[in-house]
């Protein structure tokens, strides 16, 4: 996507030439087609990854509170940030990018593997305020029988970014 975005600012600099109206294209192609692929669905997918069945729902509700209150905003903000800063219009929303991009790296847990409600022990030591009850309800390896263990997390306070 960061590529993408690189290819649409130069294609948007270089309009007047044939190939600057070419690379802006495949720019918004590649974005969109990336966009659709990678980060697009996650305010839908984290929720279900990260918490446990009984908050699923709320944290469903809030990412897509937030999903469409940040496009809300894009959609209201573009028009007038394109009109300042013309052919470079596309480069906050590289900023955007590589800001979430950091932030997924270093606070997102790693999921693959483990069953959020299996996962209650270890978000509990994280600090997370969303698994406080379960781990003091008796709840040892987690709900299914044969768990596996706590995921890793790449955080360095290692809290759960929702939380």
């Amino acid at each position: 996507m960061i590529g993408c975005i690189l290819c649409l600012t130069a294609g948007m600099c270089t309009l007047h030439t044939a190939l600057g109206v070419r690379m802006a294209v495949w720019g918004v192609v590649g974005f969109v087609a990336a966009f659709g692929l990678g980060m697009g669905p996650i305010p839908w997918l984290l929720p279900s990854e990260l918490f446990e069945q009984r908050h699923r729902a709320t944290a469903a509700g809030v990412a897509a509170l937030c999903n469409w209150g940040v496009s809300f905003f894009v959609t209201t903000v573009f028009l007038p940030m394109a009109n300042v800063l013309g052919p470079l219009s596309f480069v906050p929303f590289l900023c955007a990018l590589v800001c979430y991009l950091a932030y997924a790296w270093h606070a997102l847990p790693e999921t693959r593997g483990h069953h959020p409600d299996g996962d209650s022990e270890a978000a509990a030591r994280a600090g997370s305020k969303f698994s406080e009850g379960s781990a003091a309800a008796g709840v040892q390896g987690g709900a299914l029988a044969g768990s596996s263990p706590a995921p890793h997390w790449h955080g360095r306070r290692g809290a759960l970014p929702l939380a």
